[in-house]
């Protein structure tokens, strides 16, 4: 019997990897990871890139360009900015990434002001170099008396793309947020695992 591989097409060409032991499909550890987690062997995360993605791709996945400000989709940092994790794995804040590759590189002693007060904005046309004690002079003054922290809002799902809200959300009694789909396959692959180690003994 010849080599197994995984017979999952993408765009045509078969994935080619070896094939997950005791899979009768002949799926590899990822599509079959996938199929029990999403139902879908080609789920690629709720922003539809593959892992090999460049930054580009990924990144402008995250935008929406719709309107005069383009509102960043992805991950907000503590203060209100949008975050994105370059090239080199270090996160940047997604309007100087912006800025940085449809402009050019910010001069050194300068940071971004934003120009429409957007703080999710990455439109490099609101985005404007200045020193910080500009950037700081230009902020209204009922604003500085506030705490520069913006709160994140609640995410509407979880890490594998399930809504929580109505009878899928679980809140615990000290507030914690939690999805009962992925709780409850957690339990399921607990109770497998321990039948296969009773099995095994």
């Amino acid at each position: 019997m010849g080599d197994r591989t995984c017979p999952v097409e993408t765009d045509g060409k078969a994935c080619g990897k070896p094939s997950a032991p005791k899979d009768s499909r002949l799926w590899c550890s990822m599509h079959r990871n996938r199929w029990y987690r999403h139902g879908d062997v080609h789920y690629l995360g709720k922003h539809g890139l593959a892992k090999t993605a460049t930054p580009e791709q990924r990144f402008w996945a995250k935008v929406d360009a719709d309107g005069d400000c383009w509102v960043w989709t992805g991950a907000i940092g503590t203060h209100g900015y949008g975050m994105f994790r370059n090239e080199h794995g270090k996160a940047v804040t997604a309007h100087r990434y912006s800025y940085e590759s449809l402009i050019g590189p910010i001069p050194d002693g300068l940071t971004i002001d934003h120009l429409c007060r957007n703080r999710p904005c990455i439109n490099p046309d609101h985005l404007e170099p200045v020193t910080q004690a500009e950037n700081n002079r230009r902020v209204p003054v009922e604003v500085r008396r506030l705490s520069a922290r913006v709160p994140r809002p609640p995410r509407t799902t979880c890490k594998h793309g399930h809504p929580l809200s109505g009878e899928n959300l679980y809140v615990s009694p000290g507030g914690h947020r939690a999805c009962r789909t992925c709780a409850k396959r957690r339990v399921l692959e607990f109770c497998a695992r321990k039948r296969n180690q009773a099995q095994a003994a």
